[in-house]
């Protein structure tokens, strides 16, 4: 199998980094999605429209404040070939409305620019932690 990088983006208090990490290939019967294209999906704007799209629209639940919840929610989505975001999925949560609250504003994404394989345009796998954080 081959290792290959996803980029990764963490919220903490409302402002957004950028991290690197590692995965193995993945495939989805019967149409393939991949997590190595050539060419990763990309968001309209590139990554600091991402990150302010991110910051601007994910709200600290009332519950997770009330309750002193912290910690990073990890939702993992498919680009389409058409750059249409689609089944976001929390791969770790942390409950208390936090992992919902991803979720929701995951589904509001604009259309991406999609990922590439030799010029076709292809459905990629795309991760992104956010952290949450009261400090």
């Amino acid at each position: 199998m081959k290792k290959i990088f996803f980029l990764l983006l963490v919220i903490i208090s409302g402002e957004i980094s950028a991290q690197v990490t590692d995965s193995l290939k993945t495939s989805n019967s019967p149409k393939e999605i991949l997590v190595n294209p050539e060419v990763m999906p990309e968001y309209p704007g590139g990554t600091q429209a991402l990150y302010t799209f991110l910051a601007k629209n994910i709200k600290y639940p009332k519950t997770a404040k009330k309750n002193n919840v912290e910690g990073t929610v990890y939702v993992k989505f498919v680009v389409d070939e058409n750059g249409d975001v689609k089944n976001p999925v929390i791969i770790r949560g942390i409950g208390a409305g936090c992992d919902e609250e991803v979720i929701r504003v995951v589904k509001k994404m604009p259309k991406w620019k999609p990922g590439e394989i030799n010029g076709i345009k292809i459905a990629v796998y795309y991760t992104i932690p956010c952290k949450f954080s009261l400090k």
